[in-house]
């Protein structure tokens, strides 16, 4: 869709992911590098190990909430090359705002609990549940696209959302997303919205940590009348918290029904 978006606008653009074999991939990479195709599409394939100096934009067109990922992906424009004085980084995925700039002085603390939380985490992921088949409702085991009962197979749909916005040029100022006013300003009004709502000890410390991607050190525990921002921000972490734990109590459900059982339910939905 993006390539197709590219070459509209008589951009030449290429795709590549991990369907293509080695030589197309490699193809294609050197098309690139060769100034003969200017935009190259890639889901995830070549966010680390890769290196093309002279690349100097970089279009994010999906989130992440990961800083080490996010720096990885907007590290492939910020090396050194003849002639290049200086990297474009367009966001179209709000990452900017919710991580910082890739630039930004990092506040790096080790965790003796780090490793525990990562098993853990891992543990408790959720596994992919059985799904109905949209045909027979006949229950396919998880990962299974075509039907075993009625050899149904339909088609993948795209999963990408896209919204009608404006690029907007962002510019450092006072130090937005360094500033230690700011993020005091920010943490402040966290804990107004938790005595507000009610919310539990601790609440505007782990949001303040989905913010900056480490908890408040030094900051005052005072109260600030929160902004329409900032209320906003609070309100979509709450429902994606909504969502995540709806979406593992419809996985419970579906793990501990048995097998006949959920057929007959589905059979008759």
């Amino acid at each position: 869709m993006i390539v197709a978006a590219f070459e509209l606008a008589g951009i030449k653009a290429a795709h590549i992911d991990y369907h293509f074999d080695d030589d197309e991939r490699r193809l294609r990479i050197e098309a690139f590098a060769a100034g003969e195709t200017k935009v190259l599409v890639n889901p995830s394939l070549l966010t680390e190990g890769w290196d093309c100096p002279s690349a100097e934009v970089i279009v994010l067109a999906r989130p992440t909430r990961s800083r080490i990922r996010y720096l990885q992906m907007v590290g492939r424009v910020l090396r050194p090359f003849p002639g290049k004085t200086e990297a474009l980084l367009l966001d179209h995925s709000g990452t900017v705002v919710a991580l910082g700039y890739p630039t930004d002085d990092v506040e790096i603390a080790l965790d003796g609990g780090e490793r525990v939380v990562q098993e853990r985490q891992a543990r408790d992921k959720p596994t992919k549940a059985p799904s109905a088949c949209p045909k027979c409702k006949f229950v396919r085991k998880p990962g299974v696209h075509v039907c075993d009962k009625c050899g149904f197979a339909p088609e993948r749909q795209s999963e990408v959302a896209t919204l009608s916005g404006d690029l907007e040029r962002i510019t450092r100022g006072v130090g937005e997303f360094e500033d230690a006013d700011y993020r005091q300003s920010f943490y402040s009004q966290l804990l107004a919205i938790a005595a507000i709502r009610a919310f539990k000890p601790g609440w505007a410390r782990h949001r303040y940590h989905d913010r900056f991607g480490h908890y408040p050190k030094n900051l005052a525990e005072v109260t600030e009348e929160p902004s329409v921002e900032v209320q906003n921000w609070a309100t979509s972490r709450r429902i994606a918290w909504q969502k995540r734990g709806a979406a593992l109590r419809r996985t419970a459900v579906h793990r501990h029904l048995a097998p006949s059982r959920v057929e007959q339910e589905v059979e008759y939905a």
